[in-house]
């Protein structure tokens, strides 16, 4: 599910976002005359995208707190199908739904987003949430890159691309089916004895009270006032991720196609690279804690953006015609890093951080946030006396990597690696030693051990009734064995 979901999200947000760059829309505006209001490139379906994206997110806080995630999910997929068919839409119809259905498009991704990282989190097991997260993380990456390879390499008109990422979308909708909704859910809506059932068909086990223990003390833990610290964590790492998502490959893939010399696939070959860098943080996520992934990460992604940076006010490595090479090399090592890093700790993170409300109001306005910030760069780019200043954007993806690693220096982490502040931390480790002591406890009287006290009870009542058999004559031997046994008795006849 996550992987679907990711990959259908992830190949609609970047084809839209890109929509005004891409050949294919221009030719689309030309064949079909008068179908846009305005010039190809002034910014206006991308402004539409990013706005119904942000309506979409809000929506998505409504419908995850009061109707649930399962439905919340649905409701993203149905938002899609109506999408998909008013930019599908011929003869006189064309020109009349073609805005609306890029807003619906982009409303779908405002709630899909938010909503299946939320649902994921929530029905994974405590150890296994940041690899659930990192599937979303990488099924959005894989997406991109397909909207990448249909784009440059094997040209595929939009309409067909908006499409093949709607059906992607709508196979997530069975999906959901298969599981219950959200134990969380059910246990601030509908109380205990209903997220015990939840969680009985969920784990398919009878016995989750260890699990019901620790969602009891995760809900009704007392923050101390570090809510605002908690979503000042948050913004950060979701300005990281939100600028290294939608403007990073808005620029990567216009600089690729327009002014680096043999660089036209440079974004496909970075996505790539990305993906590549998610896989191998599949095998070490639930080794290391999130902080330290993304304190190893960070750090060269804000030395690549900032190098990025200088060398579009510099030119340091080489003017536009020759700096292809030494660009896509720091491109790539780039996009690297940040499929090590950047694919699933701050969604982690963003969702893991807030209670179940918390993630209805906190968690959406975050994810607002990472369709909002891209807003500046779609204004500068549609001005061409900015145009220049577009390198600024890179600086803040530094700027904003380095203060999300301060702030992260006053943050812990649980046991399954997701970032909170240091005293849940403590409480999350000092729930676990208390369960490990209370599991020590019950398993003191080992297999072995009772049965060894079994055999010794068996033995002494043995050895009793031997006995008392031994001190009275006429005896339980006779009984025993057929060779002692009384003769029978012969009845006279008649």
């Amino acid at each position: 599910m996550g992987v679907l979901g990711g990959i259908g999200v992830g190949w609609l947000f970047n084809l839209l976002s890109t929509l005004e760059q891409s050949a294919s829309f221009a030719s689309y505006v030309v064949t079909y005359d008068g179908v846009l209001s305005g010039n190809v490139g002034d910014g206006t379906t991308t402004f539409m995208l990013y706005g119904a994206c942000v309506v979409g997110t809000i929506i998505a806080g409504f419908l995850n707190y009061f109707l649930g995630r399962r439905l919340s999910i649905v409701s993203g997929g149905l938002f899609s199908t109506l999408g998909m068919v008013a930019v599908s839409a011929n003869d006189a119809l064309r020109s009349t739904l073609l805005m609306p259905g890029i807003g619906l498009l982009g409303a779908s991704c405002g709630i899909l987003l938010p909503s299946l990282a939320i649902y994921i989190y929530e029905i994974s097991t405590k150890e296994m949430r940041g690899k659930a997260v990192l599937l979303l993380g990488m099924g959005f990456i894989a997406g991109s890159l397909l909207g990448g390879i249909f784009a440059t390499v094997n040209q595929l008109g939009w309409i067909w691309q908006t499409f093949a990422a709607c059906i992607v979308i709508a196979l997530v909708t069975p999906v959901v089916n298969v599981f219950p909704e959200s134990p969380y859910w059910v246990l601030d809506r509908k109380g205990w004895d209903a997220c015990e059932a939840c969680l009985v068909v969920l784990r398919r086990k009878p016995d989750v009270q260890d699990e019901l223990k620790i969602m009891r003390e995760e809900e009704t833990a007392d923050e101390g006032g570090a809510g605002a610290f908690k979503f000042l964590v948050g913004l950060f790492l979701m300005l990281v991720s939100s600028l290294t998502t939608g403007f990073l490959n808005a620029f990567i893939s216009y600089k690729g196609a327009s002014e680096y010399t043999d660089q036209d696939q440079l974004f496909v070959n970075a996505m790539a690279l990305q993906i590549s860098g998610a896989v191998i943080a599949f095998f070490f996520i639930d080794k290391l804690d999130h902080k330290s992934i993304l304190f190893g990460t960070l750090i060269p992604v804000a030395i690549c953006a900032g190098i990025l940076g200088f060398n579009e006010s510099s030119s340091l490595l080489g003017n536009s015609e020759g700096s292809g090479l030494y660009v896509s090399l720091v491109v790539m090592l780039m996009y690297f890093f940040m499929g090590l890093g950047t694919s699933s700790a701050p969604w982690s993170a963003c969702v893991g951080m807030f209670t179940t409300r918390g993630r209805a109001s906190s968690t959406t306005m975050l994810f607002a946030i990472f369709y909002l910030a891209d807003l500046g760069y779609v204004y500068m780019h549609t001005h061409e006396s900015m145009v220049a200043n577009e390198y600024l954007y890179l600086y803040a993806i530094a700027g904003f990597s380095v203060v999300a690693l301060v702030l992260l220096l006053g943050a812990g982490t649980r046991k399954n690696g997701v970032i909170c502040t240091k005293s849940e931390a403590q409480r999350d480790r000092d729930r676990i030693a208390r369960m490990r002591a209370e599991r020590a406890s019950r398993n003191t009287r080992t297999p072995g051990t009772a049965r060894q006290r079994n055999l010794s009870r068996v033995r002494s009542k043995s050895n009793a009734g031997g006995q008392r058999g031994n001190a009275t004559p006429g005896n339980y031997q006779m009984y025993e064995t057929p060779a002692n046994a009384a003769p029978p008795l012969m009845h006279a006849r008649a």
